[in-house]
């Protein structure tokens, strides 16, 4: 009875070990149909030596192994095609990119040399922040005009010099005009606190102030200080404080600004 029971056991063991290799075997080749390559060499790779399907998995082994080292390749040219082609599209962009660029650049140049030649700078005036207005267009015409100087393209460079050229005719012009009005709003500020003022000299540059405050040391060097933005703005090169008409020990100022004709950088 137990030799029976022996036999039925190594009976039933070998079955289990037949109906597991053929399994491993079905199931590599099932899952190798569906593309499933991954899955396909775990089932394949455990097929064994003594199994009757085991060269067929060993040749079915080799071939995925060849399969994805193919994908491999293939997924590797077409990361290096999308790249290239990315690579292509962002260079394009930029290409486009710096055209339109150089295109609105000329646009406004043209724009501007045809509207400065009409400027008229009477709105700027009677009001302090009215003049620093007009100073601020200058440094926006300068800051143009550096944009088109180092431009690389000649035609833009033109366009600039040309406009640069108008720019400075128009500051040589307006520049004294701004100063002198300067003067005449400061003297109707100024003329309740008996202080007389008035622009001097060519192109108006020195700017003179009259009172019996100014014998005062501290009253002059507060007021240059609270104007100072304002004078250097509008490149005055003397500032002087007399406290009576006569004083001929009066206190100056000398400021170190541009000229008229120098390009505005704010």
């Amino acid at each position: 009875m137990k030799q029976k029971q022996h036999y039925l056991l190594l009976f039933l063991g070998l079955m289990i070990s037949f109906v597991s290799c053929t399994d491993n075997y079905e199931e590599g080749i099932k899952n190798y149909t569906e593309n499933e390559y991954e899955n396909a060499l775990t089932y394949l790779k455990q097929v064994e030596k003594s199994d009757e399907n085991y060269s067929k998995a060993q040749s079915k082994i080799t071939e995925i192994d060849s399969t994805l080292r193919q994908m491999e390749i293939d997924k590797s040219q077409r990361d290096s095609t999308a790249k290239a082609e990315q690579s292509k599209r962002y260079f394009k962009a930029i290409v486009e990119k710096e055209k339109k660029e150089l295109e609105d650049l000329k646009s406004q140049l043209n724009r501007e040399i045809e509207s400065i030649k009409t400027f008229d700078g009477s709105p700027y005036r009677n009001e302090v922040s009215s003049i620093q207005l007009e100073i601020a267009l200058f440094a926006t015409w300068a800051k143009i005009i550096r944009d088109a100087e180092t431009n690389p393209n000649k035609e833009i460079n033109k366009l600039g010099l040309s406009f640069k050229r108008k720019v400075v005719g128009v500051q040589k012009s307006e520049f004294p005009k701004l100063r002198k009005n300067y003067s005449e709003i400061l003297k109707q500020k100024l003329w309740e606190e008996n202080i007389e003022v008035k622009a001097k000299g060519s192109g108006y540059t020195t700017l003179e102030f009259e009172g019996g405050i100014f014998a005062n040391n501290k009253n002059k060097q507060d007021t240059q200080q609270t104007l100072s933005e304002i004078l250097n703005l509008l490149r005055f090169k003397r500032i002087n404080y007399k406290w009576y008409e006569y004083d001929d020990e009066y206190t100056y100022y000398t400021l170190k600004t541009g000229q008229d004709h120098d390009l505005v950088d704010l």
